[in-house]
């Protein structure tokens, strides 16, 4: 090799190893401080397959993003379905804190530490926001005897695991049916664990379950139109929610009759730990503005869900709670 080919051997690497210098410069400062942030398209892992509550709603939210203009970069979104919500979670755990993968999850994200299926909860990430809440409700098939939760508890009281109650282990619905029981000493429901709404509404049906707990938004597609024969529709006895919904007026609250337990279906954003503050405040504040579309409150109220939002330290708190 001539000197002249070798200086300019040695010439190209270095330049090279500035250029990439720089790149790596720009792009780290680019994240600490959020001021070019994003500059490519940011993944938003979903924890379950297409087409299911939580993939719709963050494609509601998505749409009003985009119509907005919030966000220079796309929202992509990703679904990694498997472990109630577990594989996506840890997805997201695992990930690079640059703010181009974050995780949108509802209270599985605390529950699956409780049951024992992961190590970890909210604590590994860092909170960015919730968005959209959802009242859950108790249903029976509409001839069942009992008229309200409390009439549950106590022929679950009377007769030990005579009622089938459908929950799967891990997911909030089995900790709120634990709580129901110690509502009332000696209550002891058979926990069966079923699959999605369309599932426990078709075993409830069938006389498989004697109750479970649904969204509102399940209990009024699924509620049958007048007419319909008791012993093919629903009832619902309980609102597990601090104040009844509007909706649904004449069903009381578990708290009303003296069942202190509450659940409601939140949707929270997460960002691997160590994300630098500056993006979790871009991130909240395009969901917060995103909240507000009208596309995407028309849709939430026609899925039943009211537009909550929370962010900051009332949300730490919520969740502490």
């Amino acid at each position: 090799m001539s000197p002249a080919i070798r200086i300019w051997h040695v010439f190209a690497i270095v330049t090279i190893a500035v250029l990439l210098g720089w790149w790596w410069h720009a792009q780290n400062q680019a994240t600490s401080d959020g001021s070019v942030y994003p500059a490519r398209p940011i993944h938003v892992v979903v924890p379950y397959a297409a087409g299911g509550g939580s993939d719709t709603f963050v494609r509601i939210v998505q749409q009003g993003i985009e119509e907005e203009g919030l966000l220079s970069q796309p929202l992509v979104i990703v679904n990694q379905a498997g472990g109630i919500g577990t594989i996506g979670s840890r997805e997201v755990k695992n990930a690079d804190p640059d703010g181009y993968k974050i995780l949108c999850h509802h209270n599985a994200i605390i529950t699956a530490k409780l049951a024992g299926t992961v190590p970890y909860g909210p604590e590994a990430f860092e909170p960015i926001a919730m968005t959209g809440e959802m009242s859950m409700v108790i249903l029976v098939r509409a001839d069942a005897p009992y008229q309200n939760v409390m009439d549950l508890l106590q022929k679950a009281k009377a007769s030990p695991k005579s009622i089938r109650f459908g929950a799967n282990k891990g997911a909030p619905a089995y900790f709120t049916a634990l709580q129901l029981e110690e509502a009332v000493p000696g209550a002891e429901f058979s926990i069966v664990s079923s699959g999605g709404g369309a599932d426990r509404y078709s075993k409830i049906i069938g006389g498989h379950l004697e109750a479970g707990i649904f969204s509102l938004s399940e209990y009024l597609d699924f509620r049958g139109v007048d007419g319909t024969p008791s012993q093919r529709d629903i009832r619902a006895i309980a609102v597990l929610s601090e104040q009844r919904h509007d909706s649904i007026r004449d069903v009381p609250t578990a708290m009303e009759l003296g069942v202190p337990v509450v659940l409601s279906n939140a949707n929270y954003w997460w960002a691997p730990k160590g994300t630098p503050q500056p993006i979790i405040e871009k991130l909240a504040t395009t969901l917060e503005h995103a909240m507000k579309n009208e596309t995407v409150l028309a849709e939430l109220g026609r899925l039943r869900i009211d537009p909550e939002f929370d962010r900051g330290t009332s949300f730490q708190t919520r969740m502490d709670e």
